[in-house]
């Protein structure tokens, strides 16, 4: 067999004309929502403080429900103070996140707040 002569590396380039690229499938494609984490006997003082903390850490939580991102992590809340009760909910991560961490998380800084 007959040797080949060693070349530098060459870079290979591929050009693609923008029509042939479906970006439709290029896009993030977002993990599952979970299930509510429901938090029983929050006061209103006690949402006070976790909104304001939520804030702090740049996360906009205003009034008593809505929905709110940071780096691709979305989350829903509902504060109902009649019942005191509020319900949280991931709704989606970027790829690289877990769900499951992002839901941990929300109960240890609620957990953290309230005691």
């Amino acid at each position: 067999m007959g040797k080949h002569p060693r070349t530098p590396f060459q870079p290979l380039c591929v050009v693609f004309p923008l029509e042939l690229i479906n970006f439709e499938y290029a896009k993030e494609i977002p993990m599952a929502q979970t299930a509510p984490l429901v938090f029983s006997s929050i006061t209103p003082e006690q949402y006070a403080t976790l909104t304001a903390k939520a804030q702090a850490a740049g996360i906009s939580l205003s009034g008593n429900s809505g929905k709110a991102s940071k780096y691709g992590v979305e989350i829903a809340w509902n504060y109902a103070p009649d019942t005191q009760t509020l319900t949280l909910q991931c709704l989606s991560t970027p790829f690289f996140v877990k769900p499951e961490d992002v839901n941990a998380k929300i109960q240890t800084l609620v957990k953290e707040s309230l005691s």
